[in-house]
């Protein structure tokens, strides 16, 4: 993933939008490549030898099952807020407040 696909997906407007978008990658995050930022990329040499290899974000390629842990955990946490926000609405509106 580059890090431009990472900002479309933040782009959402909720947590939801960005569990869904994040969603079918986190199924196979063996498979998820983490490329560095074009700000790092545009530093590195250009020659075509192991260009592949110095492309790759190693940390956060390695990390990207635990961040989708952590935006599973956001989301889930995020419902649970919300259900509770409900629940104190509804008792406001039925006390009259």
């Amino acid at each position: 993933m580059t890090d431009y696909a990472f900002m479309e997906a933040y782009k959402a407007d909720t947590l939801d939008m960005l569990y869904r978008s994040m969603e079918i990658i986190s199924e196979y995050p063996e498979q998820v490549i983490v490329l560095k930022g074009t700000g790092i990329v545009r530093l590195l040499s250009g020659r075509a030898s192991g260009v592949q290899k110095r492309l790759i974000d190693v940390k956060a390629t390695k990390g990207f099952s635990k961040f989708y842990q952590h935006l599973v955990a956001a989301r889930a946490t995020g419902a649970k807020l919300r259900a509770g926000q409900g629940v104190r609405q509804r008792r406001l509106t039925s006390s009259g407040r």
